[in-house]
């Protein structure tokens, strides 16, 4: 048997550690070029970020939210956020209570504005519930209709659109959902709850995403 020394094993040199080296910072220093052209740095994140809640949070009928928000003293933060809520800006939905349209405005609902909206004798078919201006017209009066009714206390407005102001005045005279008669402590419907919630994070999220930067 031939003794074999055995093979050393090559050390790697310096020189190609620091090929190595070069190389992962030249790749790291290329993504970071490639990012910053794609988005621009922070303030452009921000906004690609910025866009991608609007498409969440759209501005849709625009034009008519505007026109009564004005008209009726409402804020049209607030109006966009109760249609988001009540129909996602679909025209055509409607409730398994019969409420319709971007509003949900029931019939009963709809008769009662028709009888007490100022300025307006035209008289409106339930069917007219999924024309958009018309439903918007009278959810935005029906949002000004219970702002004055609790004074402005918006959250026990809100509250009111979903539960109806029969509910939440009884809610207001119960000293177990209510401390001052105007605020509510307490809101017994669970479904109100979760409704009253998610219109005021909307209005806040619209707010924020909109504001002039």
């Amino acid at each position: 048997m031939i003794n074999r020394k055995p093979k050393r094993k090559r050390k790697k040199s310096g020189c190609a550690t620091l090929i190595l080296v070069v190389f992962f910072t030249a790749i790291v220093a290329l993504v970071t070029v490639l990012c910053f052209h794609i988005f621009g740095g922070n303030d452009s994140i921000n906004d690609k970020v910025n866009d991608i809640k609007k498409i969440q949070y759209p501005k849709k009928y625009s034009q008519i939210v505007e026109k009564y928000s004005n008209l009726y003293g409402v804020d049209d933060n607030l109006v966009y956020a109760v249609i988001r809520t009540e129909s996602h800006f679909k025209p055509d939905s409607k409730s398994s209570a019969g409420a319709k349209g971007l509003m949900q405005i029931t019939p009963e609902c709809f008769e009662f504005l028709q009888n007490n909206i100022p300025n307006d004798k035209t008289k409106y078919k339930e069917s007219d519930l999924y024309d958009p201006e018309v439903n918007i017209k009278f959810g935005t009066y029906f949002l000004s209709y219970l702002l004055d009714r609790y004074d402005n206390v918006e959250k026990t407005a809100v509250a009111a659109y979903n539960a109806g102001f029969g509910a939440v005045d009884n809610w207001l005279n119960d000293p177990e959902c209510s401390l001052d008669g105007k605020t509510l402590s307490v809101i017994v419907y669970p479904e109100t709850e979760n409704y009253v919630e998610k219109v005021e994070s909307a209005k806040k999220i619209y707010i924020e995403i909109y504001k002039e930067r």
